[in-house]
């Protein structure tokens, strides 16, 4: 009992020689101490601003009720950092030793301001801790011990704001509760804060506690949540200079969580991830290797390197996938028709889009990147085995198609979008076995024709908007079809009946083949050769695609045969107009008339000739007897004239010989 009492007692006496240091010692030689050891570890100024006093509790030390952390020479004239409230803890038992040693930092509302000037300083970019420092606020005392780094600094509340003085970008962090602790051989991390009303908690672990408060490259690992977003980070970093290496993964719930982090929409959904080995140099260039890439259900390979240039970042990247599955926009019908002669409204019947075509990012960067997939899906469109290199230098990207198998045949060429100073798209393709069928039902919303297609295009056009754009567009082509049909139309039966009604299901048109060129001018493409063949039918046709509007104008005129050998026939115009989703097709009956009128003519014509043959042989036409029958009666008259003339001729020989 007389122990425990004796204990109890000097620990009272200890707590009262405590408080009688602290009430004693000068609050401003804490203070100062304060300064000095911060400035030795970061190489800013520590002014305080508000009144300093000594506390008990929660912390043994020093308050000071408004601090200011310098900023850089050429920053803004706002701090580095403000802070409301500073709490400094020293170490009691080196007190009662009568030394001054912190062992906490702590910072109330702080309020951190990150600069980048457009030369690329950064006013984060603290000066080594021997360097002379400017104005300090007081001189530091000296002390029998000068420790090399704070123990433990603790934020409360805090707020960071990231400007970036070349770009214009402004990011602001709030909320942000942050602890840093050294220990004998590592750095702790802990802390939390909003981004764009996404919470976010991180935590990571230092190795090297002296080389990374100095900021130099040491070991660090790192567990980080943004919203339903994470990242893991394991290897090495530093921040004076920013340097960093080591396997990084990158994952997402659904890849639209990431659209606060990226500042850019994702249109794509499902469970994202993206890992690799990471490396970022002082120089700035940022490299990933082995790279794993997932959006949704697609998987890609990829490696890539972005590196600063004079005016914009350079990346270069090579990405290798298997299935590749792009976000499913609509497509230039999106959905369509399968007939195309319902009439009902389909996307493919509203015409272009007239929304404001966006791509001001192909200035943001530089770059040539190498796409080779086994197989795409994209905005509707199936591609098999692809290769594509894309070159973009300043705002002009060149996409040269290696390999590109749209609708089971084979694209290559090259396809430009030039964003400088508007926008124009342009490109000369070379095509080969395109399916029309697939092609047509996913461009116009139909899928009448049933035909390989083969033939190449130089086209060029302009505006802010697919409609713009389509009704702008000029070049050039030329397209053969290979053996086929026409679903809904019998070209055949409509000729030999003269009847318009042979259109509809179940009708068809058998082609052998169909070819033809064509010039493209202020969105209208038209035609004046085209030929088709068929088995009973041959025809020729020209006339007009309005590509702005989607409607056509063109005309018609096969001949249905008679014979095998194509002699005889009835040629009957035909006319094809409307919109090409629904397009109507007619007999012309005009040009039937004007065809008849022209024949007749041609018959007169080689009646009055046949008359005038006949009246220079001596033949006068009987009345009522046609010319046929007048030419009849003159070979039968001359004939028997030929042979009772020979018949004669031969008696009197045969008499004279007897």
């Amino acid at each position: 009992m007389r122990i425990l009492f004796r204990f109890i007692l000097a620990l009272f006496a200890l707590g009262i020689a405590a408080f009688l240091v602290i009430i004693l010692m000068p609050a401003d030689r804490v203070a100062a101490v304060a300064a000095a050891r911060f400035e030795a570890a970061t190489g800013r100024t520590l002014i305080i601003t508000g009144d300093l006093r000594p506390s008990l509790w929660p912390v043994m030390g020093v308050r000071v009720e408004g601090v200011e952390v310098g900023n850089a020479p050429w920053a803004a004239d706002t701090p580095l950092l403000r802070a409301e409230r500073l709490e400094v803890g020293i170490e009691p038992a080196a007190l009662l030793s009568g030394r001054v040693e912190i062992r906490d930092l702590v910072l109330v509302e702080p309020r951190l301001l990150l600069e980048r000037a457009r030369d690329g300083r950064v006013n984060w970019q603290l000066e080594s801790a021997d360097t002379p420092s400017a104005a300090r606020s007081t001189p530091a005392p000296e002390t029998s011990r000068t420790p090399t780094a704070l123990p433990r600094i603790t934020l409360q509340d805090g707020e960071i704001t990231y400007i970036d003085h070349g770009t214009g970008e402004k990011q602001t962090v709030s909320a942000l509760d942050l602890e840093l602790e050294r220990g004998a051989e590592t750095v702790n991390l802990r802390g939390s804060a909003l981004h764009q009303g996404q919470p976010a908690i991180f935590e990571a672990r230092i190795g090297d506690p002296d080389a990374a408060l100095t900021g130099a490259v040491a070991p660090l690992s790192l567990q980080a949540r943004y919203g339903a977003a994470s990242v893991t980070f394991n290897g090495r970093a530093g921040y004076a200079p920013l340097a960093a290496e080591g396997r990084t993964e990158l994952r997402a719930e659904n890849a639209r969580a990431l659209v606060p982090l990226l500042g850019a929409s994702l249109p794509v959904d499902g469970a994202s991830m993206i890992a690799g080995d990471l490396s970022y140099t002082p120089e700035g260039s940022l490299h990933l290797r082995n790279g794993d890439l997932r959006l949704g259900g697609t998987q890609m390979r990829l490696s890539a390197d972005m590196r600063p240039g004079p005016e914009r970042p350079r990346i270069t990247a090579r990405i290798n996938a298997d299935d590749l599955r792009l976000p499913q926009a609509a497509g230039p019908s999106a959905g369509g028709t399968s007939g195309g002669t319902s009439g009902a409204t389909t996307p493919a019947a509203t015409g272009w889009s007239t929304d404001p075509l966006d791509f001001s990012a192909l200035h943001l960067v530089d770059a040539e990147i190498a796409l080779a997939a086994n197989r795409i899906e994209a905005a509707g469109l199936q591609l098999g085995p692809t290769d594509i290199l894309m070159r973009l230098d300043a705002g002009r990207a060149v996409f040269d198609l290696r390999d590109l198998r749209p609708f089971d045949g084979r694209v290559s060429g090259e396809f430009v979008i030039n964003a400088r100073g508007g926008l124009s798209v342009g490109g000369n393709l070379r095509a080969d076995d395109i399916g029309m069928q697939p092609l047509l039902r996913w461009l116009a919303g139909q899928d009448r024709l049933i035909a390989d297609a083969s033939g190449q295009v130089r086209f060029l056009g302009s505006g802010n908007s697919v409609a713009a754009i389509m009704r702008s567009l000029s070049g050039e082509g030329r397209i053969s079809l290979g053996q086929g049909a026409i679903q809904g139309l019998d070209l055949v039966g409509m000729l030999r009946r003269l009847d318009a009604s042979y259109v509809g299901e179940g009708a068809q048109t058998i082609f052998d083949g169909i070819s033809g060129s064509f010039t493209m001018q202020g969105g209208i493409m038209r035609n004046d050769d085209l030929l088709f063949s068929a088995p009973l039918l041959r025809a020729t046709g020209q006339g007009q695609v309005d590509l702005g509007a989607r409607t056509l104008d063109y005309r018609l005129l096969p001949t249905a045969l008679t014979g095998a050998d194509g002699s005889g026939g009835l040629r009957v115009p035909v006319i094809v107009t409307g919109p090409w989703a629904d397009p109507s097709v007619r007999l012309d009956l005009q040009g039937i008339l004007e065809e008849q009128i022209d024949r007749r003519a041609l018959e007169q014509q080689a009646e009055a000739e046949a008359r005038r043959a006949l009246e220079r042989l001596g033949v006068e036409q009987q009345e009522g007897e046609r010319l046929e029958d007048a030419a009849r009666r003159r070979l039968e008259e001359e004939g028997r004239e030929i042979i009772e003339r020979e018949l004669g001729r031969g008696l009197e020989r045969l008499l004279g010989r007897n």
